[in-house]
């Protein structure tokens, strides 16, 4: 299968496929699952999901797997056959304790060079959080960005589970 693209949605389904798995004995992990709402990849550590850009239309209800270019592109993308797993099992439900606002640049900043796990350890939502990593080397204090409570208490956009309705 042929997919071509935008600058844009290459950089959105690379970070997709930041989280695939590299373990080829999971195959279905090692791809990307399209739906009419959205692309995920999930290595059963992590998960990244996107609402699924126009280039995948023909991809719509697939396991695909294939390198993705930066920038414009046209990609052969191989259907990867099996059951992609319900990561809906595993996402959160209800309301969350607090959230935390952070510049991404700080964040990114902070992990740098952390090889390993990485421990974050938060008070509250209103006071500075710590990222350190397991060895005792590394440290960095953040403090949040200051956010109106409403716009904290938003869920951002995240991946629905879709239903299959009666025709």
């Amino acid at each position: 299968m042929i997919i071509e693209g935008t600058k844009d949605e290459s950089k959105l389904l690379r970070w997709v496929q930041n989280a695939q798995s590299e373990d080829e004995a999971r195959p279905v992990l090692a791809s990307m699952h399209v739906t009419e709402g959205y692309v995920m990849a999930g290595d059963g550590f992590r998960l990244h999901a996107t609402p699924t850009p126009p280039c995948l239309g023909n991809a719509l209800g697939k396991q695909i797997k294939g390198k993705v270019p930066a920038g414009e592109f046209i990609a052969k993308v191989a259907e990867v056959e099996g059951t992609y797993p319900d990561m809906f099992q595993v996402m959160p439900v209800g309301e969350a304790g607090f959230a935390i606002a952070v510049n991404a640049k700080y964040l990114r900043e902070a992990l740098q060079g952390i090889e390993g796990r990485v421990i974050l350890r938060f008070q509250s939502s209103k006071t500075a959080f710590e990222v350190f990593d397991e060895h005792g080397e590394r440290y960095a204090l953040i403090m949040p960005a200051h956010l109106c409570e409403d716009v904290l208490a938003r869920r951002g956009w995240r991946p629905e589970k879709e239903t299959v309705g009666d025709d």
